[in-house]
C-alpha cells in the first residue's frame, strides 16, 4: 500500500548506540506522524582535487 505524505521535518538520533532518522509528516487526512527509519546507513560526499583518487584519499587523508 502506498500513502502519500507531506514531509514536515527531519532529524536524527543515535539510540541505543544506533542511528535512526526521523520524518515528521501529515498524510492526506491531515494526520500528524512521525515515521522512523533505523535501517539509515550514515554516508557522506567528498570532493576531491583533480587527479586524487577515492582510494588514495582513504589511504591518506592528509595529503602526505
Amino acid at each position: 500500500m502506498k500513502t502519500l505524505f507531506h514531509l514536515l521535518d527531519v532529524n536524527h538520533e543515535a539510540v541505543d548506540g544506533k542511528l535512526e532518522i526521523r520524518l515528521w509528516v501529515t498524510d492526506s487526512q491531515g494526520n500528524r506522524l512521525l515515521l522512523i527509519d533505523r535501517s539509515f546507513l550514515p554516508a557522506f560526499y567528498l570532493i576531491l582535487d583533480d587527479g586524487v583518487a577515492g582510494e588514495e584519499a582513504v589511504e591518506n587523508p592528509r595529503g602526505e
